[in-house]
């Protein structure tokens, strides 16, 4: 138990370190995290994802809601609606081109059926919006490209678990059903959104009476928490109604001034102080934290065939992202944020609970399967941060015409 204390406290301290050394040398601290996790874990084998036990899926649900919420509230709303379509856009091709060519690659390395394929591509289509916020956070980006790269991540980590859990359910049943697939997707921006902007709502009507409680600075976090659990307990996306209520509390007074709003008296509407918007960063840093060094400790990785094979297959994503952005964004962003654009789709926790599904529901040749994947997460994210790396110290101004 003392060790454990212990470790818990150098990690945060570890965090900071991390963090000044960013600050001074531009290396993300996704970086030095995840690679610490794997180190204790898979390497040395100090601790296992199982000794976390429940704690460690709440981890991962505390961080992704914290985070996206945080994140949200920096978002400007005319930024939003400018960032939507090319977000949107952008989520889908990288999610088809990231899941076809992973699915041709576990075909041609497991001899898969194709149906089975398209399942683990949809699990690593996504890309990871806890992995992606930092990194673009950490860059000199224009705020639209910070917003695409947000609402884009999002949406693809929607597509992930809906179109992965739909193949599973196909493969179950042995029944093609796309036109339900599709309804699920639909249906989940939409009311996930909904719910997001409706507690805002309440929350910031509800903060007047809120900060008259004692020890009241944890029950935002606590209401956004529960607001993440009954969405995916009604079988939405819990991290669109995150990234909502962020965006909606972040332009509160905006939006209710508005004249279709203007039965809402903006005079009861309350936004969130300095205090406390110091609380949600301090509780960002220390969720990350975490979250970072639990990837890490989630990624098992012993064959080098599959680790070669998982960054071969990066590679290839990576190309099809880029040619995506060039296409996509065409001149409504500098080159330089469309060259960071191209390099930031890294893999995570999501793709590791969904392989999990796959796991379970008795695939063939589950190890390697495990290792390929697993190599693919790891691949993706120190690909990611190196390159947002070479951007920062502008070893990428030929590439990106900065």
């Amino acid at each position: 138990m003392s060790f454990s204390i212990i470790f818990a406290g150098l990690l945060i301290i570890l965090g900071h370190v991390f963090k000044v050394m960013f600050d001074k040398t531009r290396i993300p601290d996704v970086i030095p995290m995840v690679l610490l996790g794997l180190l204790m874990g898979p390497v040395f084998g100090f601790l296992t994802p199982e000794k976390f036990g429940i704690m460690g899926d709440l981890l991962g649900a505390l961080a992704l809601s914290i985070i996206l919420f945080y994140s949200g509230l920096e978002v400007n709303l005319e930024t939003a609606n400018r960032s939507l379509l090319a977000g949107a856009n952008l989520a889908c091709a990288n999610f088809a081109s990231a899941a076809m060519l992973t699915a041709v690659g576990v075909m041609l390395l497991l001899r898969f059926s194709f149906i089975e394929a398209l399942a683990i591509g949809a699990l690593l289509g996504g890309t990871s919006f806890a992995i992606v916020i930092p990194l673009s956070n950490g860059m000199k980006l224009e705020e639209r490209t910070k917003t695409i790269l947000l609402l884009e991540s999002t949406i693809s980590d929607v597509f992930c678990i809906v179109v992965s859990l739909g193949i599973f359910q196909m493969i179950r049943l042995r029944e093609m059903n796309p036109g339900f697939m599709t309804g699920q997707i639909l249906s989940s921006f939409v009311m996930s959104s909904l719910i997001g902007g409706l507690a805002a709502f309440f929350w910031a009507t509800a903060l007047r009476w809120v900060r008259k409680l004692e020890n009241d600075m944890l029950l935002t976090p606590a209401f956004i928490v529960t607001v993440y659990g009954l969405t995916e307990f009604l079988g939405y996306s819990g991290a669109i109604t995150s990234l909502a209520f962020g965006v909606v509390s972040g332009n509160i007074r905006k939006i209710a001034s508005r004249p279709f709003m203007s039965r809402f008296a903006t005079g009861n509407i309350m936004e969130f102080n300095h205090v406390e918007l110091s609380l949600f960063s301090e509780l960002v840093f220390v969720l990350k934290t975490f979250f970072f060094f639990y990837v890490g400790l989630s990624i098992k990785l012993t064959n080098p065939w599959m680790v070669l094979a998982g960054a071969a297959l990066v590679l290839l994503i990576f190309m099809a992202r880029a040619l995506a952005s060039r296409f996509l964004l065409g001149g409504g962003l500098p080159s330089g944020d469309r060259a960071a654009i191209s390099f930031m789709s890294p893999k995570g926790l999501v793709s590791v609970v969904l392989l999990s599904v796959a796991v379970r529901m008795g695939f063939d040749k589950t190890p390697l399967l495990q290792e390929l994947v697993y190599s693919t997460i790891l691949s993706s994210i120190v690909f990611s941060a190196l390159m947002a790396l070479a951007y920062e110290k502008g070893a990428l101004d030929g590439l990106s015409g900065r």
